[in-house]
């Protein structure tokens, strides 16, 4: 075969489906010699495996498999000599090489989690090269002209899949996706290739414009050209990306409708199932979406995503343990994914089992570094815990990962609210309100603090403009309510902690300070019942516990009121009003001896109880 007759064929050759990875893809011509063309081939072959790997679901990626092959590629390419010319690549890398070695560095830098500046480097870098592409005349070379041609022919395309995955804010304002569309169709690329760019453009806008109706209406096109093998590909791709993106507190109602047509139309597809109980599980109907989990398990024993979302749903319900049997399915099946192990992790913590949560948090970092649920996960373990600093630590560390996550500056002011370190906690406070002005919990946080020093009208400002942002945020209810109360206003006090109950009737703080408001009203039996339902919810309320000391100790029942101050002092040794309200009673009773050692042991530990006397 002469060089002109094998360039020739390698012009016309399929790369396109090497490139879109398709089953029927062609191999090499065996009666082509493997020289400087074989290097085409193992490029288009590279280039369709770092797009297949790339896919959420593929976890195989090897980068330097993919870097062997773009290398071995090269070496072809440069092996281009003869007498009449030197390698024709000597000065320049091949315009195709550069495509494929740009696109496995993009897909480096998506895995990264990189810095802004990096995305617009590889924007500058990436329309730098197709300029330089396009500025290109064609070559007497055979091979380099087959170079110019296919980078040509490939470089829009490249340039449309990388903007497509950009931030949006990263994609030069004056780019247009239809302009390279339009240049692709001239350059050859078949019906079948245009529509596969087509369809994710068109899917892209869509969901950048929020226009749902569109995007359902764009997978049931997808459908239906596959389904008359106008396009080779998986029917159901689209319907499955628009599920997933239908998976969101706005639009979820409408994917409940739209996915259970779709399990109509097709019953037997167990993705379009999966995907229902999901829908069904936000909704709230935990039974039916338990009861189509169950059904695909009984189909697919080795599904760990089953699982995890059986165990997702029993969370939801409070049946830890039963949320932790299915966690410990999914863990067995498949223990190299980190979301089994977060999974569980949840379980467990929610169940008190502090300690294995911390392991499984763990396991789930080990995996996967970047999980910045996990080491929240885990801070909130290792504070109930009673590990508040290693918790500091945790999110310190987080906040290193993921600096522009305010929720975890609200974090980090939490606990450091809770171990009393004042100044750092404003400090978060302020991090946190500078990247995300409406957080709500951090101006609750500056409301606390101020109520710290005793400034009840500062803090009234800050738990207002919580109150502003989140006008049911029982937090910010119940302390604005104390503020209240610290003014003598126990009407309005009682009005905003009625609302508090209303919006979260299980909130134990709240139970507690309407019975601390009745105890100073002298209402008793009213004070009782709310302690008392405080301590059904949470047996450890320190609060709730003295709360009752006081209420025992005002009805002269001090030997009930010992009681209830050595329960709260079992969980907290250095609680000043605990400490007081057990002197108070010991002197009620009498007992100036053992008031006086209380006192002396408060005053080692450094607490004066009569300060809150």
């Amino acid at each position: 075969m002469t060089d002109i007759e094998q360039f020739e064929q390698m012009k016309n050759f399929d790369y396109s489906s090497w490139i879109f990875h398709k089953d029927d893809a062609p191999v090499y011509p065996q009666e082509s010699a493997k020289n400087a063309y074989y290097g085409f081939f193992l490029l288009a072959r590279s280039a369709g495996n770092m797009l297949t790997k790339s896919a959420p679901e593929d976890k195989s990626v090897d980068a330097s498999e993919e870097n062997q092959l773009n290398e071995l590629a090269l070496s072809y390419l440069e092996s281009d000599f003869t007498s009449n010319h030197k390698s024709t690549f000597l000065r320049k890398k091949p315009f195709s090489y550069q495509l494929v070695c740009t696109l496995r560095d993009f897909l480096d830098v998506k895995k990264s989690s990189p810095a802004d500046k990096e995305y617009v480097a590889f924007a500058e870098r990436i329309n730098t090269l197709i300029k330089h592409i396009e500025d290109t005349r064609t070559s007497d070379n055979p091979v380099r002209s087959l170079d110019i041609q296919l980078a040509k022919r490939w470089c829009r395309i490249l340039r449309i899949y990388c903007f497509l995955r950009l931030p949006v804010h990263f994609v030069p304002k004056k780019y247009s996706y239809e302009r390279d569309l339009h240049v692709c169709a001239k350059r050859g690329l078949n019906k079948e290739e245009m529509y596969w760019i087509d369809f994710r453009v068109r899917f892209h806008r869509f969901q950048k414009q929020d226009k749902v109706g569109k995007l359902i209406l764009l997978a049931e096109e997808w459908e239906m050209l596959c389904a008359g093998n106008a396009i080779t590909g998986n029917p159901n791709d689209y319907e499955l990306q628009v599920l997933s993106l239908l998976d969101s507190d706005p639009f979820y109602k409408i994917g409940l409708e739209w996915v259970a047509m779709l399990v109509m139309r097709c019953p037997e597809n167990d993705q379009f199932r999966k995907w229902e109980a999901r829908y069904l599980r936000r909704d709230g109907r935990y039974k039916d979406a338990l009861k189509i989990c169950a059904g695909l398990i009984e189909k697919n024993k080795n599904d760990y995503e089953l699982y995890c979302l059986q165990s997702n749903i029993y969370f939801l319900e409070g049946k830890y343990k039963h949320a932790q049997k299915s966690g410990l399915q999914a863990v067995s099946l498949n223990g190299n994914e980190p979301v089994v192990h977060m999974t569980l992790a949840y379980a467990y913590l929610y169940d008190g089992i502090y300690e294995r949560a911390i392991e499984s948090f763990d396991k789930a970092l080990v995996l996967d570094s970047s999980l910045i649920d996990a080491y929240r996960g885990k801070s909130k373990s290792l504070i109930m815990d009673g590990q508040a600093y290693e918790a500091m630590e945790c999110l310190v560390t987080v906040s290193r990962i993921s600096p522009e996550d305010s929720e975890i500056f609200h974090d980090l002011a939490d606990v450091y609210f809770m171990c009393g370190y004042l100044d750092e906690c404003r400090k978060y406070c302020r991090k946190c309100l500078a990247i995300d002005p409406e957080c709500a919990g951090a101006y609750v946080l500056l409301g606390m603090l101020e109520i710290r020093k005793n400034h009840e009208d500062h803090a009234g400002k800050w738990l207002n403009r919580a109150l502003e942002i989140e006008p049911r945020n029982p937090i910010a209810l119940n302390e604005l309510a104390f503020v209240q109360h610290m003014s003598g206003n126990d009407e309005e006090c009682l009005r905003l902690l009625q609302k508090a109950i209303d919006i979260a009737p299980d909130f134990p703080d709240v139970l507690c300070s309407m019975g601390v408001v009745y105890y100073y009203q002298s209402e008793f039996d009213e004070a009782l019942e709310y302690f008392d339902r405080t301590l059904d919810l949470e047996p450890a309320h320190v609060g709730a516990l003295i709360g009752k000391g006081n209420l025992f100790l005002a009805q002269s029942d001090a030997e009930e009121a010992l009681i209830w101050y050595d329960r709260a002092l079992r969980f907290d040794p250095e609680y000043p009003e605990a400490i007081h309200g057990k002197v108070s009673a010991y002197r009620a009773l009498g007992l100036e001896q053992e008031a006086f050692e209380c006192m002396q042991k408060a005053n080692d530990m450094g607490i004066d109880p009569e300060e809150y006397g």
